[in-house]
C-alpha cells in the first residue's frame, strides 16, 4: 500500500516559486486572451468563426482556472492594523448604563449625575 500526501491549499504557493516565472505566466495568458479575443472579433465581422477558434477559446477559458488559482495563492493577504484608542468617556447625566459583574450578572449603574462625574475625562 502506498501513501499519498494530499496537498493543502497553503502548499499551492510553492508550485511556481519564482516571481519572474509567475509574471511571465500571467503576461502570456493575458496576451493570449487578447489575441484570441481580437481574432474572435475579426471573424465575427466576417460572418462566422472557424471551428478551431471555438476550441482555442475553450482552452483559454479552461486555463483561467489554474492561472487564477496561481495568482490567488501568491497574493499577499492584507494585514489589518487595528488602531487602539484609549478614550475615557463619561456618560450623559441622564443615562443608566448596564455593567457586567465578575459573576456575569448585568446591573444598572447609577446615573452619572448621582455620582457627580459628569465632566469629560481628558487625562487619557
Amino acid at each position: 500500500m502506498t501513501s499519498t500526501t494530499i496537498p493543502k491549499v497553503s502548499d499551492l504557493g510553492n508550485v511556481v516559486k519564482s516571481t519572474r516565472a509567475r509574471t511571465v505566466i500571467y503576461g502570456a495568458y493575458v496576451v493570449g486572451l487578447v489575441l484570441v479575443g481580437a481574432t474572435t472579433a475579426a471573424f465575427s465581422q466576417l460572418g462566422g468563426s472557424p471551428e478551431w477558434l471555438g476550441v482555442v477559446e475553450s482552452v483559454m477559458l479552461y486555463l483561467g482556472v489554474p492561472v487564477g488559482t496561481l495568482a490567488a495563492v501568491n497574493t499577499k493577504k492584507p494585514q489589518l492594523e487595528v488602531a487602539q484608542a484609549y478614550v475615557n468617556v463619561t456618560p450623559r447625566a441622564d443615562l443608566h448604563l448596564p455593567t457586567v459583574t465578575n459573576s456575569g450578572r448585568v446591573e444598572l449603574s447609577k446615573p452619572a449625575a448621582e455620582t457627580g462625574n459628569i465632566e469629560p475625562d481628558h487625562t487619557a
